[in-house]
């Protein structure tokens, strides 16, 4: 299933909190990282809606924005 808009569990990796931005990990297609200063706002698909303190690759439901 493919989310379009809502709340979706979705492939992050890396530590991530409530809150944060989310981005395309560059690095393994089809995950998401935590926005940093140094990406582009216009590349945020979302905020997580949980946190998962996890270094490996896990499923966060993220609000994903238009």
């Amino acid at each position: 299933p493919v989310g379009l808009i809502g709340r979706v569990k979705t492939k992050i990796v890396g530590p991530v909190k409530t809150g944060d931005f989310i981005v395309l990990d560059e690095k393994l297609p089809g995950t998401g990282r935590v926005f940093t200063e140094k990406d582009n706002r216009a590349d945020i698909i979302g905020f997580a809606v949980e946190g998962n303190n996890a270094e490996e690759i896990k499923l966060v439901r993220v609000k994903l924005s238009i």
